[in-house]
Formats: structure tokens, sequence, C-alpha cells
């Protein structure tokens, strides 16, 4: 993926919870290198999206993202049809990603794959 469009986060990162209360990230994980498109981080799905040949819904307005077993299921307006998926990218600012989880969901422990990334509830 092009990285020519990437930007440097020198600044440490405040975290945002369901209620929308701004706290202080964590200082450990601030300290490893942050990256950003300059175009915000919908740039990453559209970049992603460039490159895959998975069925992406367009101009669909997700109300719900919920994990069931081994899947993801999207809810939408409109009353359309639910729909599973395997993977799911969630591109949109901290506080509206927080709303469309559902509050009880855990973030997968990534540690096995990531050693610096910690498994925490989104709450």
């Amino acid at each position: 993926m092009p990285t020519d469009d990437l930007i440097k986060i020198n600044k440490p990162l405040w975290t945002f919870d369901q209620a929308g209360e701004i706290s202080p990230g964590n200082a450990s994980l601030d300290a490893e290198p942050k990256l950003n498109y300059q175009g915000g981080i919908s740039t990453l799905g559209k970049l992603i999206a460039e490159q895959l040949t998975a069925t992406i819904h367009r101009e669909t307005q997700v109300t719900g993202v919920a994990r069931r077993d081994d899947q993801w299921v999207l809810t939408f307006e409109d009353d359309c049809e639910p729909c599973l998926a395997d993977r799911v990218l969630i591109t949109t600012p901290a506080p509206q990603a927080a709303a469309l989880l559902e509050p009880d969901i855990t973030i997968p422990d990534l540690s096995a794959v990531y050693p610096t990334t910690p498994s925490s509830p989104w709450r």
C-alpha cells in the first residue's frame, strides 16, 4: 500500500470511552511510533478497498456491529437485512466507533501477533 501520504504523530494520544469521556492514553503504547494518513484514517479503508475482491457495501449506514461466535453481525438503517462478515474495518472517529459496538464486546487478545497491543474492553 502507498506510504507517501503517511504522517507521524508526535504528540500523546488521548482516548474516548463510549460516554465520550476523554482521558490520557496508555503511556507505554504512546511511546510506540504512531502514523496516520494525511487525509485521515478513512484513507486506510479506501486503500484496502481498492485491493479487495470481497463485497463492499458503500453509501450504507451501519447502525450496529456485534460479535457472534466467529463472525461479525452488521445491522443497517432502512430495515436492510443484517450482514455477516469475517472481518470489519471501522475507520470512523472513536466516539462513533464506540457507539456502533456493543458495550460488552471485548477486543481480542492480539499479544501473540502484536506484542505491544493489550486486550481491552469497549466501555
